[in-house]
């Protein structure tokens, strides 16, 4: 037993109000259960008891065991002096063990139906991925369709956040950040940390003096990758490596490359290889220039579409590596890519800029561009789908991912508007709420 579940109890009265005791036998009836306190001191303020026919107006103070008052030190704080009822779980001590005989005790147990347990330690000590997937589809729709929104927001909060950290290291340059963001977000899960450790070693104004020449942007993204070959090959291998040593020289790199064991294949389509990926980046830059105004200024989703796909150099037209020719033609930069990097760099870009601006258009912008997207494929969606979750666009995946990662990772259940719905489910019937 945990004490967010008799939290839980108490903040909602799942109990049986009809034969209320405390441990001495006094009958109990609950006014008020008073406000959840989250700062430091006592867990309900300002609760109406009436023990015994006689009103008690003061706070109430939770625990899995009786004991707990002496172990958390709450006999000598001040804080706790206004405690009207002490209620746990279940009373560990016997009545001359007691610390406080003058403070009423009432033990939760007994007054719970079990209907309302069972289906807690359900959730709780079940091996399921998302821990109410058996009764799931008996929620309304409207229950999960308001936690879709509501998370929704929460994530490009939270996403929003972690741009405006990078910001932060970069000394407000937005266009810097701009550019490390969708580096890493090029990189997919796999070689995300090495592509924006690639971005942090060349930055984007550097780049940008080099916009005209595809070659050496390639050359600098190759070159400090650490990837260009040593040894001589084809013309255009050797251009590269030729222009890469010009350029190191000239902006004093010395020892900035990354060791080639940082880039990851295992798991990866060819067309994800980090050279294609590379190739396309550099293809990016040198057709925007411009990034953050060209992730945050679109007229359309289309146009961002449009400014996004990136067309590799010839050389990576028919290969996957460096001196190795493919059997077929090497795919362009695909549609699910583009709408990664816009769910991953453009949406999360937009929600920071909004928030350090305060202008809610770009905000608005963020979500528009989502539910303009389809649903995202992956191995989470592909849970909630399978449990008939509806998911229309991007902006419901995005909401449901982080419905995954909230809640039912950590078990949340009591705080889930779906999982409160079920678990109150299981408390009806038993006995009347009040």
């Amino acid at each position: 037993m945990k004490e967010d579940f008799i939290s839980y109890i108490w903040q909602h009265q799942h109990l049986d109000h009809a034969v209320l005791r405390t441990t001495n036998g006094e009958p109990l009836q609950i006014l008020r259960p008073g406000f959840l306190n989250t700062n430091a001191g006592p867990d309900f303020l300002e609760a109406r008891i009436e023990i015994g026919g006689i009103l008690w107006v003061g706070n109430v103070e939770l625990h899995v065991k009786t004991s707990e008052w002496n172990s958390h030190g709450h006999a000598t704080d001040p804080a706790y002096e206004n405690v009207v009822l002490h209620v746990v779980w279940i009373n560990d001590l016997s009545a001359d063990e007691y610390p406080n005989d003058r403070l009423p005790l009432l033990e939760l147990k007994n007054f719970v139906t079990p209907g309302l347990v069972t289906q807690y330690h359900s959730f709780q000590e079940g091996f399921r991925d998302i821990p109410c997937e058996n009764q799931f589809e008996e929620v309304q729709e409207i229950e999960k369709a308001t936690m879709l929104e509501k998370l929704l927001i929460e994530r490009l909060h939270q996403k929003s956040n972690a741009v405006l950290g990078l910001l932060e290291e970069n000394k407000g340059d937005w266009e810097e950040t701009t550019w490390q963001l969708v580096a890493r977000y090029f990189g997919a899960r796999i070689n995300a940390d090495p592509f924006q450790k690639l971005a942090q070693r060349l930055p984007i104004r550097l780049l940008l003096k080099h916009r005209d020449n595809l070659l050496q942007l390639e050359a600098l993204l190759f070159g400090t990758a650490g990837l260009i070959p040593n040894e001589k090959s084809c013309s255009y291998v050797n251009d590269l490596r030729n222009e890469f040593k010009f350029l190191s020289h000239k902006y004093q790199f010395g020892n900035n490359s990354l060791r080639p064991l940082e880039w990851k294949l295992l798991r990866l389509r060819p067309a994800g290889f980090p050279t294609v990926r590379m190739a396309q980046l550099a293809a990016l830059i040198h057709r925007n220039g411009n990034l953050f105004s060209t992730l945050t200024h679109f007229h359309s989703t289309h146009d961002l579409y449009k400014a996004l796909r990136s067309i590799q150099s010839p050389y990576w037209h028919t290969h996957y590596h460096f001196g190795k020719p493919a059997e077929s033609l090497v795919p362009l930069m695909g549609t699910d890519a583009i709408n990664l990097l816009i769910i991953n760099a453009a949406v999360p870009l937009l929600a920071a800029f909004a928030h350090k601006t305060d202008q809610s258009v770009f905000l608005d912008k963020a979500v528009s561009v989502l539910e303009e997207l389809p649903v995202e494929n992956n191995k989470i969606i592909r849970k909630w789908k399978a449990l008939g979750l509806r998911l229309n666009s991007a902006a419901n995946s995005q909401g449901a991912t982080q419905w995954y990662h909230r809640f039912c990772v950590p078990k949340l259940c009591l705080q889930c508007t779906v999982g409160n719905a079920i678990i109150r489910k299981s408390a009806i019937g038993s006995f009347k709420l009040e």
